[in-house]
Order: structure tokens, then C-alpha cells, then sequence
């Protein structure tokens, strides 16, 4: 019985670490939350920087971007101006995509790709402006980390405008 137990798990072991799809890996399942997915991929991030303004995201205008605090956390504050696609009752799809790596510079610099994919969304009768809310501490373990790092967001629907850094305003906390 034990033997059979055992093997049971060993093959569940195998099964979740040995595939392609496993969770725990760069390329996994990214965080849902209610207007973004959060990824953490280097391809991903090397697919936004190469092909920003070539037509791998919907337009949409960065308008303002800024850290604040709530209980003790830190948050990064988009505000999107969308210029074509869902309309207010569909849900857009933001994607925010980190490549895992941190310029380590003092302050470190982390920048973050925005892009937006509104396929299968009602159009717009005019433009709408929403706010990403990224919780740091969630999506960057280290508390020191996040208060000292500048990041730096960047728009993938255009190459000329749209790249924001936002300074820590209080990297004592």
C-alpha cells in the first residue's frame, strides 16, 4: 500500500513539474485580476520591446501614471486613455508584462510592457479612461525592493510616446 502511495505521488510530481504548461515556470499561468493579467515572461517582454508600434496591441494613451499607499502597501497607478475597442460594459484586457529582470542601478529600474487586446469587444461611441491598479508587494515580493525602484512603464501600441517612470516618492517605508 505504501509503495502504491508513493508511486501515486511521484507520478503526480512528474506530471505537474515535467510539463509544458507548468505554473511555476516563466512561462506559466500569468495572475488574473479584474482589468489586467499580470506575466512574467521574458519572451513576452522581448516580443513587447521589439515590436512596440508594429500592431501587437490596440492604441491607447498612457495618461498619468503614480505609486500610492493603502494599509500598508504600495501600488502603481496606470491611467489609460483607450481611443478604439471595448466599450465600458466588456472587459478589456490589459496585459502587464515584466521580464523577471531589474536594471541594478541605484535606484533599481524595473520596467513593466502595457498592452491592450480588445478582440472580440463592442466598439467604443467614444474614448474611455480606466486605471490599472498593480499591487507591488503582490507582484514584487521584496518590500525593500519595491520602495527603492523606479519603474518605468512603456506603451506597446506606439513607439514615439507613451513611456512613463515613476519615481518612489517615500523609499524610507
Amino acid at each position: 500500500m505504501k509503495k502504491l502511495i508513493l508511486i501515486s505521488i511521484t507520478a503526480f510530481a512528474i506530471a505537474l513539474f515535467g510539463c509544458d504548461g507548468n505554473p511555476l515556470s516563466d512561462e506559466g499561468l500569468p495572475d488574473i485580476q479584474e482589468n489586467f493579467v499580470f506575466h512574467v515572461s521574458e519572451s513576452k517582454a522581448a516580443d513587447a520591446s521589439q515590436n512596440r508600434g508594429k500592431g501587437t496591441s490596440d492604441p491607447f494613451e498612457i495618461e498619468n501614471v503614480w505609486v500610492s499607499e493603502q494599509d500598508g502597501r504600495k501600488y502603481l497607478n496606470i491611467e489609460i486613455n483607450q481611443i478604439e475597442g471595448c466599450a465600458e460594459t466588456f472587459p478589456e484586457k490589459f496585459d502587464v508584462i515584466w521580464d523577471g529582470v531589474t536594471i541594478m542601478i541605484y535606484p533599481p529600474q524595473i520596467p513593466l510592457y502595457i498592452k491592450l487586446d480588445t478582440s472580440g469587444c463592442a466598439e467604443l461611441e467614444s474614448d474611455v479612461t480606466e486605471t490599472i491598479v498593480i499591487d507591488l508587494y503582490e507582484h514584487f515580493e521584496n518590500k525593500q525592493f519595491v520602495n527603492d525602484a523606479n519603474f518605468l512603464v512603456i506603451n506597446t501600441s506606439t513607439y514615439e510616446e507613451g513611456d512613463y517612470e515613476v519615481v518612489q516618492s517615500d523609499p524610507e517605508n
